[in-house]
């Protein structure tokens, strides 16, 4: 289904605001070097599909999480949490042995993670004490249209970086703004309906807007933030969007199915593993989507990168992409899926080595 409803990428463009093409990046070699293109989706499709997969009585739709907190049997032993409760905004609570936090460096599962951090000094850094300063790095819009019959999946980015922001209001408004949603679309739609579009003589963003289901348009908050503090006591965070997220996933999903108990002890050290495991291809994709994102800002410093981008030989793009495409994780308990690409991924060992220390 999810290859069914996807696209595949052969090449990508930057335009300028006259759609002249300033650099072409060629992915025409991903299928025959890691085994498969890269493929789009509209983010409500690929839930969709996801989401048909699980029994809906353990689905909760429209659920708002306020706080979570750990739960003590012995209150004389504050450091060994049997289990942790989220609260939601309609004041229903939840109750489980372990919590993964996947809505964002704003969300208020990693504020809560944090506010019990901060006061032990073995663990706390700076990120924890920095939490109220993160700025966001952009605002998009995305949507989803057909145009000439044509589904189009479009996306625009307002970039953020070096404007003034209330430090003090950063916290709070952050943790209000990070989900999707169609809220307050308005104002940015006004914005960019004049820009060109490369789908069809004189389109424009308007004409993709007008052609789109209105509650289907939304705005959302984005960050590139990278942290040290990945998870504490019985709370886990992990990826909130595409592929990184999905690994994650697996990762945790894989070392969950190989827990011994539901004891801090081994419930710690399957984390610290899930961390040991995924941070290093994370900061990769992290520096590399950060380097990416550079070729759509203004500034002459990426309109020399992007003339660059132009002459990379080939084997610099395999550099970059091998970093992405190289970890591909496969979970234990299923059967494992055979290798397509000529290039063997770096993945399969270290999780074999990873399900064994738990």
């Amino acid at each position: 289904m999810i290859f069914k409803n996807s696209k595949k990428v052969v090449e990508g463009f930057v335009w300028d605001e006259n759609l002249k093409v300033l650099t072409r990046i060629d992915h025409s070699g991903a299928e025959s070097r890691y085994g498969h293109f890269t493929r789009v989706i509209a983010r409500p499709k690929l839930v969709e599909i996801l989401a048909s997969h699980v029994p809906e009585h353990k689905l909760h739709r429209g659920k708002r999480v306020l706080t979570t907190a750990p739960i003590f049997d012995d209150l004389a032993n504050p450091n060994s949490p049997t289990g942790v409760t989220v609260t939601c905004a309609d004041n229903t609570k939840y109750s489980g042995d372990i919590l993964v936090g996947a809505d964002g460096v704003y969300s208020a599962v990693r504020q809560s993670m944090l506010e019990r951090v901060e006061p032990n000094a073995s663990i706390t850094d700076r990120e924890s004490r920095k939490r109220a300063q993160l700025p966001f790095n952009c605002t998009c819009l995305v949507g989803q249209t057909h145009l000439n019959l044509d589904e189009t999946n479009w996306m625009v980015t307002k970039h953020l970086r070096g404007q003034p922001e209330d430090k003090a209001s950063a916290c709070d408004e952050n943790f209000r703004c990070s989900d999707w949603g169609p809220e307050m679309v308005d104002a940015m739609i006004k914005d960019v309906r004049d820009f060109p579009v490369p789908c069809g003589k004189k389109v424009t963003m308007g004409d993709l807007i007008d052609a789109s289901v209105k509650d289907d348009i939304s705005k959302v908050m984005l960050e590139e933030k990278m942290f040290e503090t990945w998870h504490f006591g019985r709370t886990v965070l992990m990826g909130d969007g595409a592929v990184m997220a999905i690994q994650d996933a697996a990762v945790l999903a894989d070392l969950f199915y190989h827990l011994k108990s539901n004891d801090l002890e081994d419930i710690t050290r399957a984390f610290e593993t899930f961390r040991e495991v995924r941070f290093p291809p994370a900061k990769k994709a992290f520096n590399t989507s950060h380097e990416m994102s550079q070729l759509i800002e203004q500034s002459w410093i990426n309109d020399l990168k992007r003339w660059l981008a132009n002459y990379m030989p080939k084997f610099f793009w395999h550099m970059v992409y091998d970093g992405l495409y190289l970890d591909q994780y496969q979970v234990s308990f299923l059967p494992q899926v055979p290798l397509r690409g000529y290039m063997k991924p770096v993945a399969h060992e270290s999780m074999i080595a990873a399900t064994r220390t738990v």
